[in-house]
């Protein structure tokens, strides 16, 4: 497997190649990945004000209203907020960063009115919970292409409610660990492979629910045979981050797998002592089967050299 190369050792060969300066690829080399703009900033510190400001009215106008009128103001914002984010999203730059901003108002505002109005039709709270998020979800999904910063941002936490909703519906999972969250934490992870915007936050958010769910998991089966499961998702996430080198898969990767070990010792072995040694013999292991996968690594490279 050919070795991934650093940012700063492409650059190099690019010099030594003469497609690039050292001017151009110090450039290059400190340009931010991306850049917003600080007059922008201040614009969305100023809607927030405004909007915060708005909600405050709101909340003493629509005191003693009904919830149908109080959904049907929510469905107005929705509309409104809906309306310009569709007439900006065709802009660029900054406008169509704040189309975005108004699709997540309109999105959230409009899941907010309909759990109300159905809330006050008679349906229980979970199961208005569980229309509202998942409607949310199929949104965010299909936006998620198209989109770069909606599909993302709105489908973490749409599925985590979902999840959550689901497991308080069905008696035979309310004492359990929290299974479906970890299945929905597989499912971020699944999509943040795709070439999607933010990609990187759902991988991260949907780790964060799968170790939640491995390590619960574990801890209800008080460690024992069940601590597999987080050492060897851990062990996935990890050996996948370092060979495509994402961050993110690494350091959860690392948790999971330091978590289980240690419930693992604390939960089987008595004597403290005992504990350390195998928390500390695991550590060398890895540290021992990732020295001689390098070197096997360098040998079948300085081969493939010699032979080429």
């Amino acid at each position: 497997m050919e070795k991934r190369r650093t940012q700063r050792e492409i650059l190099k060969s690019l010099i030594a190649a003469g497609k690039l300066t050292e001017q151009e690829a110090t450039a290059v080399r400190t340009a931010p990945e991306w850049v917003v703009p600080i007059k922008e900033l201040v614009m969305y510190l100023g809607g927030l004000l405004v909007v915060a400001g708005l909600v405050r009215i709101g909340v003493y106008a629509f005191e003693d209203a009904s919830t149908v009128i109080i959904s049907m103001a929510f469905y107005l914002v929705a509309l409104v907020t809906g309306f310009f984010a569709f007439r900006l999203r065709k802009r660029i730059g900054a406008w169509h960063r704040f189309s975005e901003v108004l699709e997540l108002g309109s999105m959230l505002t409009a899941a907010l009115a309909t759990g109300i109005l159905i809330t006050d039709a008679g349906l229980r709270a979970e199961m208005s919970a569980i229309i509202c998020s998942a409607a949310t979800f199929v949104w965010s999904l299909w936006r998620l292409r198209a989109t770069r910063m909606v599909g993302a941002i709105g489908a973490g936490p749409s599925i985590f409610i979902l999840s959550i909703m689901v497991t308080s519906e069905i008696d035979a999972l309310q004492d359990q660990p929290p299974y479906l969250v970890g299945a929905a934490g597989l499912v971020l992870v699944a999509l943040g492979f795709f070439t999607v915007p933010l990609a990187a936050l759902l991988r991260v958010f949907g780790l964060i629910l799968v170790a939640q769910s491995a390590i619960a998991m574990a801890g209800y089966h008080h460690g024992g045979f069940a601590v597999i499961v987080p050492i060897g998702l851990g062990a996935v996430a990890y050996a996948y981050g370092a060979i495509k080198f994402q961050v993110e898969m690494l350091v959860i990767g690392a948790v999971m797998i330091i978590v289980g070990v240690v419930m693992f010792s604390v939960m089987n072995i008595d004597n403290d002592i005992a504990q350390g040694l195998v928390i500390s013999a695991t550590g060398l292991v890895l540290l021992g089967a990732t020295y001689f996968v390098a070197m096997q690594r360098k040998e079948r490279m300085q081969q493939i050299s010699a032979t080429a």
